[in-house]
């Protein structure tokens, strides 16, 4: 009864290689983790859309239940390869739907014209 996919859209402009972390907490503080790398695929291209729904890709986010009014998604990443962030969905049980606006680099270079971070502040997810 936990987390069914995780889905996310790479701007046009960054790809990684690297691992992404995700944490994604609900109204009461439940929250659960996982790292975004499908194995023998290259995820996070430019302009794609990866979505991650096997069992094993989900981590503890598997078998914890959420509550379905409100979630809070935040990114990290360790390496130095760059990534852009247009957006995150979460899809829990019963097809219930997050949609999180991101929109920012993740990446250990900070420019005044490109801020960036290793890690996201947290983003409050929209049920659509």
């Amino acid at each position: 009864m936990g987390v069914n996919a995780i889905t996310t859209k790479t701007g046009s402009n960054g790809e990684t290689k690297d691992a992404i972390q995700i944490n994604i907490c609900d109204v009461t503080d439940t929250c659960c983790s996982t790292t975004l790398d499908r194995r023998g695929r290259t995820d996070f291209k430019k302009g794609a859309v990866n979505v991650f729904d096997r069992p094993e890709e989900m981590g503890d986010c598997h078998d914890v239940y959420l509550d379905k009014d409100e979630l809070t998604v935040t990114l990290s990443k360790s390496g130095t390869d760059g990534w852009f962030v247009d957006w995150v969905d979460v899809t829990l049980p019963y097809k219930v739907n997050f949609h999180c606006v991101f929109g920012i680099w993740l990446d250990d270079e900070r420019t005044d014209s490109r801020p960036s971070g290793l890690k996201s502040d947290p983003v409050q997810c929209q049920r659509s």
